[in-house]
């Protein structure tokens, strides 16, 4: 088993319609030991329309729903944190949002998953 099964991968720019400039967002994700899946926080805000994404997460995502890597920097969320935050954001950012992440998981649950976007 690696020590650092994550992978990153973008989110086409016409996936969500509050995307700035036209970029897309990079979304980074880690699979821990116990096949668990984390999101970099500082996307996931963004995907749901928020502007200060660190401020985002300090204010509306309980600590124990938070993944912090001792090997990267920057905040992670759970699952169960990434369903927290969409619930206190923007319901039509949050519409937009959970679909896509729910189609996520799926894929990354299933056997094999995709490896294009999903770790290891």
């Amino acid at each position: 088993m690696t020590d650092h099964r994550w992978i990153h991968f973008y989110i086409p720019p016409s996936t969500f319609s509050h995307q700035k400039n036209n970029l897309p967002y990079e979304m980074i994700v880690y699979r821990d030991h116990n096949n668990e899946l984390h999101f970099f926080g500082n996307t996931v805000a963004w995907c749901l329309g928020h502007t200060v994404p660190h401020k985002a997460i300090q204010q509306l995502v309980d600590a124990d729903k938070l993944y912090t890597l001792s090997w990267g920097s920057g905040q992670f969320l759970k699952e169960e944190g990434v369903y927290q935050l969409a619930g206190s954001s923007d319901p039509n950012n949050a519409m937009t949002f959970l679909p896509w992440f729910s189609s996520y998981l799926q894929t990354c649950k299933q056997s094999g998953g995709d490896p294009s976007i999903c770790p290891p």
